[in-house]
Parts: structure tokens; C-alpha cells; sequence
């Protein structure tokens, strides 16, 4: 669960 939420923070960081 929390994981999924990491991996969305994490590509949103490579996005930006």
C-alpha cells in the first residue's frame, strides 16, 4: 500500500 504511494512520489520527483 505505502509502497505504491513511494513509487507515485518517486516518478513525480523524475517528472518535475
Amino acid at each position: 500500500m505505502l509502497r505504491k504511494r513511494f513509487i507515485i512520489l518517486a516518478l513525480g520527483t523524475v517528472v518535475y
